[in-house]
């Protein structure tokens, strides 16, 4: 729990740093490219994301479980060439990827998109997609090597480099300013970090050796997982098609408007899965692997659970600060969205496990079960229910998820959730629907319940928690 602590509070100062970044550009972007805006980025940046899986996130997983396995052993010449042959093989079909798409405008914009995509919105996504796969690749190789201060300092100042471009290219350009900013994001990232990295290990550009058996290794594991990835991305996009086609694109921005608030809130998660992911790759007892599940866990849920309160208690104010008016429909859906990112914690917790331990048939299982279960929820909901339906089904789907890998896990490695985990996650849900109750009542009414959440969720926590997270925050604040 120590370890991951520290390392959760370090990448939460980037995380709070990003969310602060990203609060004053969605912000400006809310006010300056609407609703619609952020549906067409949305549309876009999912079905790219099909293009970034080929041309190279395919290979990511692989690269973090066998990076941090021979990280753990001290091995730096396997790990140079693990990263040279991943890296040569990403750059050339990166490129062809890019200039295939870029011809095919036409016939993905008929069959893919919509006609409010433009041809320069679109040529400035095929561009993003070579520099967002390194940039991703780079990141994965310091999440592996555990340099988490490296990772931190260049996050804070590519954001900070962002925003300042974001400002000055969309009041030049208005909405294709904000796409070109995308581009730039990625390569400011990707340049950074692969400064960073020369500095310790010495990457080339090779061709390809396929008769490696490391490189064998992840292939093989790549192979299967680039599967799954394409199925966890059909699912994602076919919520957006779902959406356009049952709804607009409209209510695609708002839906997106409502994911990226959800984002910003999941910082205990996202902060600890930096270590958490490769700490999972590593070779350790069925013991151990329980407690650091719980220890994910635990951590996540808790701190999740208590931003979820304050968020759903101030969600118009929120919305109405942080967006615009024009995003209000949110309040009535974010209870939603709340209960499904707490249940998809868990979920993420026993999926990382799994796919640490390479099971990737159950790691494949679940998303199959999960993610076609929550899409026809969604489907068949949509119509009567609007908006509300997509993380309805996305809960149902990760409850599914949650069911099979916990089965698997419990059962065949013996590793299961402690009693205090389940515990906080009932007291957290019921938590989140009494909230719920206060989001249209006075100011005052809701001061006064998010003090009364924080008093308890304060007694919930153990002393020795509470030592140790005032441990960890002291010893950040003290070496600033």
């Amino acid at each position: 729990m120590k370890e991951l602590g520290k390392s959760t509070v370090y990448v939460g100062l980037s995380e709070a740093m990003f969310i602060i970044v990203a609060i004053v550009r969605n912000k400006y972007l809310a006010v300056t490219i609407g609703p619609e805006g952020f549906g067409l980025f949305d549309l876009l940046n999912t079905f790219f994301n099909y293009a970034v899986l080929i041309a190279g996130s395919w290979m990511s997983m692989a690269s973090l479980k066998y990076i941090s396995e021979y990280h753990g052993k001290g091995d730096v010449e396997n790990i140079q060439n693990i990263f040279s042959f991943s890296i040569t093989l990403v750059l050339i079909i990166g490129v062809i990827l890019s200039l295939a798409l870029l011809l095919s405008f036409n016939f993905i914009k008929n069959v893919f998109l919509v006609k409010e995509v433009l041809f320069s919105y679109y040529a400035l996504f095929c561009a993003s997609i070579l520099a967002q796969v390194i940039s991703n690749y780079f990141n994965i190789f310091l999440q592996a090597t555990k340099q988490v201060s490296k990772y931190v300092k260049i996050r804070i100042f590519t954001q900070i480099l962002t925003l300042i471009s974001l400002f000055i290219l969309v009041y030049l350009f208005d909405l294709l300013g904000f796409f070109i900013n995308v581009l730039l994001g990625f390569l400011f990232m990707s340049t950074l970090l692969f400064v960073t990295i020369r500095k310790n290990y010495s990457l080339s550009l090779s061709f390809p050796n396929f008769r490696n058996e490391i490189n064998k290794k992840i292939l093989k594991y790549s192979a299967f997982d680039s599967i799954l990835g394409f199925v966890d991305q059909t699912i994602i996009y076919a919520q957006r098609f779902i959406i356009i086609n049952s709804l607009s694109v409209i209510s695609l921005g708002i839906y997106s408007a409502a994911k990226a608030l959800q984002s910003r809130i999941l910082i205990a998660s996202n902060s600890s899965l930096f270590y958490f992911r490769s700490q999972m790759c590593e070779e350790m007892t069925c013991i151990e692997r329980s407690k650091r599940l719980n220890d994910f866990l635990y951590l996540t849920l808790y701190v999740n659970i208590l931003l979820f309160a304050f968020g759903l208690i101030f969600i118009e104010d929120i919305t109405t600060i942080l967006l615009s008016k024009k995003f209000v429909d949110i309040s009535g859906l974010f209870l939603w969205f709340s209960l499904a990112a707490v249940i998809n914690n868990i979920n993420v917790g026993y999926m990382f496990t799994i796919v640490g331990m390479a099971k990737l048939k159950i790691h494949g299982l679940g998303i199959v079960v999960g993610g076609f279960t929550g899409i026809t929820i969604a489907y068949l909901m949509i119509g009567t229910y609007g908006l509300i339906s997509l993380p309805i089904g996305t809960t149902v789907g990760a409850i599914a998820r949650i069911a099979i890998g916990a089965s698997y896990l419990g059962v065949a490695h013996k590793v299961y959730a402690y009693k205090k985990t389940i515990i906080l996650a009932v007291i957290g849900i019921i938590t989140l629907l009494v909230v719920n109750l206060f989001i249209y009542s006075k100011l005052e009414l809701k001061i006064l319940c998010a003090v009364v959440i924080s008093i308890i969720w304060y007694m919930i926590l153990s002393s020795k928690n509470k030592r140790l997270l005032i441990d960890l925050i002291r010893n950040k604040i003290g070496k600033k």
